[in-house]
């Protein structure tokens, strides 16, 4: 049998949280089986998108491996860096006059500049 859940992600696959036993009972039991928690041999919590096998102790000395496929259902943006804002009263030059600036500041008397 193979089920599907589908969790949030980031870019690379990871899971913002994970799918725990707890997450499959629940699964399980939406698809008409009754177990309990401690019925369900997950050795880690999943926490990346794709193709997952637990096991289900049905009875003491039968285990039933299923899977399940963890989907992304969201994609996290890269982070975009806003354009920083300009005052409203700054000039604006081009670089022609930012270079004539310079190169008057260049060529102050260091006693002017005080």
């Amino acid at each position: 049998l193979k089920f599907e859940i589908v969790r949030k992600a980031g870019l690379g696959g990871k899971l913002f949280g994970s799918v725990t036993n707890r997450d499959l009972v629940e699964l399980l039991k939406e698809n008409g089986f009754e177990l309990e928690r401690r019925a369900i041999l997950l050795n880690t919590p999943i926490r990346n998108v794709g193709t997952h096998e637990f096991s289900v102790r049905v009875h003491t000395e039968v285990t039933v491996t299923l899977q399940i496929k963890v989907i992304g259902d969201t994609v996290e943006e890269p982070a975009v860096e806003k354009p920083k804002e300009v005052a409203a009263d700054a000039t604006v030059i081009d670089s022609e006059e930012l270079e004539k600036l310079e190169e008057l500041e260049a060529n102050k008397d260091p006693e002017e500049i005080e």
